[in-house]
């Protein structure tokens, strides 16, 4: 089981003293990631849905944001 730690744009923001233009992101989302990518304003992502039946997805950033 997985537990929600906290939304996209949250958890960019804590990492922004510690990320650099090589860091990459793999976070573990569920049913309101597009909501959260137009809140965060992320425009280089890949998501890979892990189910198709099933609202989680793998949300995939590289580089600084």
């Amino acid at each position: 089981t997985s537990r929600a730690v906290t939304n996209t744009k949250l958890l960019l923001e804590l990492t922004t003293s510690i990320s650099s233009s090589s860091t990459s992101y793999l976070f573990y989302k569920g049913s309101m990631l597009e909501s959260e990518l137009e809140e965060a304003k992320i425009n280089r992502y890949q998501i890979f849905k892990r189910d198709e039946n099933e609202d989680r997805n793998y949300l995939y950033i590289k580089g600084q944001i």
